[in-house]
């Protein structure tokens, strides 16, 4: 009996034993089964994130250069686990696109292929692809981009204060090659702050213009302010000014990273004169001094350190800085779209010009009688060509034609004929010699010098032989003119002579270029493109801007007292002869620029 009790107890336990390692058995195989699918989630979500990331890095991308077609083959993550992957089509236009590959049309003008199917990706926009891959889980995002529409149409845009001295136009247009008026103001997004955070001061008989809407955030009594009796003041938005306005987005660019990132492109190698940088990224890895004329050829500069160009930055691409910036400006006009550097500098910029209008005032001063009848015998002609310009239609009427022939000669080489109102002949020219001959070398000297040689090329006679460069076809001189080139002489006779239809869609041009060689400020500086700093932006005398002007300020940088005016980070002074004339093209995804800002308009798959 004892036996069979001791048996029972046996089998009792043999069987609660089976069935806890059931139970344990069970649990396990959930725990893993439990593990697995917290794995596949942690791996889903992250794959997610990985492709977001790929997005950003493709956009980042894209705003350096809109031409950007490189891609990322298993670009892996710089922390944590996971890649990406971004190929682009080479060629959306003659044939279908896979659902994997990306399409970049942002500098097109016509719709082209896309993932999506035919003429899907419209023009000035690209459609990108980012397949991720972390574990076993991926994760494919398709997104929409297009240039980031202007927060503004606003010459100026700031995030602090904008003082304007002097005499100084503010205006916009369309674009180069079609330059319709268009109103274009200055806005601060500065708020809740006693006195003026947008003020115009003068000297007696200063004049602005402003052709857009003056406009802050702050809407204080005196908050925008141009009633400087010592000047006038003309204000042509609708409304004039409008204090108390919302805040416009004007955007926080991470520049340093976007400089750390390219880190192993090859240094810039720099030539006496002028530098030309060919397509591609160059870095250099502290301050980049130079003396000389620097152009871009789609070409993208990343500078970790201080950018010190004692000349004209140009051409076509964009410029980062890590800490500030000075640049002198050109003595050239550019007249196409083509030309345009977006600058971006972590630290305060200074566009500061040549002053090359108070050298020549100093020089009439000194009592220069030659130079000072020069001087004003090109004021004079400059006048009349514009009152001819603006009151002419196109064709020109026979005497138009004349008359301007005739201001021509003034300006440019004689040739045969008459002089207009009996002014003396060829007076940059003359003005040109006499500095050359009688003055000695300076930075100021040599830059009138190259600004009058510019102009004397515009203005030569067709027929005229060019120092050794003899004469070349209308057709050549046109072409090399609307190219941007500016190498061939004697634009403005091609222009009047031929006279027909062919030409009537770049009369404009013409006007806008003569626009700009403004006889009230004969020596100005010309940039050409976006500014935008996290510092401070001081634009000097005679500053010449087609584009615009941004600044984000950085309470963290230094500020600096200029002209007796204490600028933070953050704030725009304008100084005497100030020019600014907004290109909207340059910021509506239809200009061609070399990088700017890119928005993503539409998610797919997200």
């Amino acid at each position: 009996m004892r036996l069979r009790k001791q048996g029972i107890a046996l089998v009792t336990a043999l069987l609660m034993t089976a069935l806890l390692l059931v139970f344990v058995a069970a649990l396990v195989t959930g725990l893993r089964q439990s593990g697995f699918l917290t794995r596949a989630y942690q791996d889903e979500a992250t794959a997610l994130g990985v492709a977001e990331a790929g997005v950003y890095h493709t956009l980042a991308k894209l705003e350096e250069d809109v031409s950007w077609t490189d891609g990322f083959n298993e670009k892996a993550m710089l922390k944590g686990e996971g890649h990406y992957t971004v190929t682009f089509n080479p060629d959306p236009g003659s044939g279908p696109v896979s659902a994997q590959e990306s399409v970049n049309n942002l500098m097109g003008t016509a719709a082209v292929n896309g993932p999506r199917g035919l003429g899907t990706v419209a023009p000035h926009s690209a459609e990108i692809v980012v397949d991720s891959l972390v574990g076993t889980r991926s994760r494919r995002l398709t997104v929409v981009i297009k240039k980031a529409p202007p927060p503004t149409d606003a010459s100026i845009a700031s995030t602090r204060r904008v003082r304007i001295h002097g005499d100084s136009v503010i205006s916009g247009i369309t674009s180069l090659e079609d330059p319709q008026e268009i109103p274009s103001g200055i806005h601060s997004n500065m708020g809740g702050t006693p006195g003026s955070v947008i003020l115009w001061t003068a000297d007696p008989g200063d004049t602005v213009s402003v052709s857009g809407t003056v406009s802050s955030v702050a809407s204080g009594a005196g908050s925008i302010d141009f009633s400087d009796s010592d000047g006038v003041a003309t204000l042509a938005g609708s409304p004039a000014t409008d204090p108390g306005a919302d805040e416009i987005p004007i955007p926080d660019i991470d520049i340093q990273s976007r400089i750390d990132g390219k880190s192993s492109s090859p240094a810039p190698t720099t030539s006496p004169g002028i530098t030309t940088l060919p397509s591609g990224d160059y870095y250099a890895s502290g301050d980049f001094s130079y003396s000389g004329d620097l152009k871009l050829e789609d070409a993208n500069l990343y500078v970790n350190g201080d950018l010190d160009l004692r000349g004209a930055l140009s051409g076509n691409g964009s410029v980062f800085v890590a800490g500030e910036t000075e640049v002198k400006g050109s003595v050239e006009i550019a007249t196409t779209n083509d030309q345009n550097v977006a600058l971006f500098s972590q630290g305060s910029v200074k566009l500061t010009g040549y002053n090359g209008t108070q050298y020549m005032e100093d020089i009439i001063a000194g009592g220069d009688a030659q130079f000072a009848s020069d001087y004003a015998a090109a004021e004079t002609a400059y006048t009349a060509l514009r009152a001819n310009l603006d009151m002419a239609g196109y064709p020109f009427p026979a005497s138009v034609r004349e008359e301007m022939d005739a201001i021509r000669r003034v300006l440019g080489a004689a040739g045969s004929g008459p002089t207009f109102a009996g002014l003396s002949p060829a007076v940059l020219t003359s003005m040109r010699q006499n500095l050359r001959d009688n003055y000695p070398a300076s930075s100021s000297r040599d830059f009138v010098i190259r600004k009058l040689n510019s102009q004397i090329r515009f203005f030569w006679g067709r027929l005229e032989p060019y120092g050794a460069e003899p004469p070349a076809p209308p057709d050549v001189i046109w072409d090399d003119w609307v190219s941007g080139a500016h190498r061939r002489f004697a634009m403005f006779d091609v222009f009047i002579d031929d006279n027909t239809m062919r030409f009537s869609e770049l009369a404009k041009q013409l006007e806008v270029y003569i626009d700009q060689v403004n006889w009230d400020s004969p020596g100005s500086s010309y940039f050409q493109g976006m500014v935008y700093t996290k510092g401070f932006l001081y634009a000097g005398n005679e500053i010449t801007v087609i584009g615009a002007l941004m600044t984000h300020g950085d309470d963290s940088l230094p500020g600096e007292t200029i002209d007796g005016v204490a600028l933070e980070p953050g704030d725009i002074l304008l100084a005497s002869r100030s020019t600014l004339t907004y290109n909207r093209e340059y910021f509506d995804g239809t200009g061609s620029g070399g990088g700017g800002l890119l928005s993503i308009v539409t998610w797919i798959g997200r």
